[in-house]
């Protein structure tokens, strides 16, 4: 492993106002990332599924500048990072129904949604079932791998102003 340790005289830069045109740059990331991560809420109709994102601007805490989009929305949370297989019984003593075959409204790797569809026989009168795993759709890692190029354009370009 190589390790290099580099001290840079605030008589070469002004080293305040970078970091200031650096937390500009990162704020500027973190508010195109916000508009993709309320894009994902297109899947969310049902008025109880209505959330917002908690968004930390960028700061400086040590020697890092970061800042960050977050939800504690259960919902969100599932669908993000998936399932696996799990059991569902029937609340009423008729049993379920349902389709088939059913198409989800998103996608792994894919910001927003489209139309869902259900098709296949009617299956009627079951009490219990395994419903199929929810694939994760990783929003998160999605955005996150979207925008990594715009931030460090973004940086490098603070970092160069004088």
């Amino acid at each position: 492993m190589i390790t290099a340790e580099v001290t840079i005289s605030g008589e070469l830069f002004n080293l305040p106002a970078m970091e200031k045109r650096i937390i500009a740059a990162v704020d500027e990331v973190i508010d195109e990332a916000l508009k993709d991560f309320n894009a994902t809420k297109a899947t969310f109709k049902s008025p109880n599924t209505t959330f917002d994102f908690e968004v930390q601007r960028a700061k400086r805490q040590g020697d890092t500048i970061s800042g960050f989009i977050r939800t504690d929305n259960y919902i969100y949370y599932i669908l993000n990072n998936g399932t696996g297989a799990r059991p569902r019984t029937a609340k009423t003593a008729k049993g379920m129904s349902f389709r088939s075959k059913y198409r989800a409204k998103t996608r792994p790797g894919h910001i927003g949604s489209g139309s869902s569809s259900r098709s296949g026989r009617w299956v009627s009168g079951i009490r219990q079932v395994t419903s199929g795993p929810i694939q994760a759709r990783e929003w998160d890692k999605t955005i996150a791998k979207s925008r990594q190029p715009d931030l460090v354009k973004k940086v490098n370009a603070a970092i160069s102003t004088k």
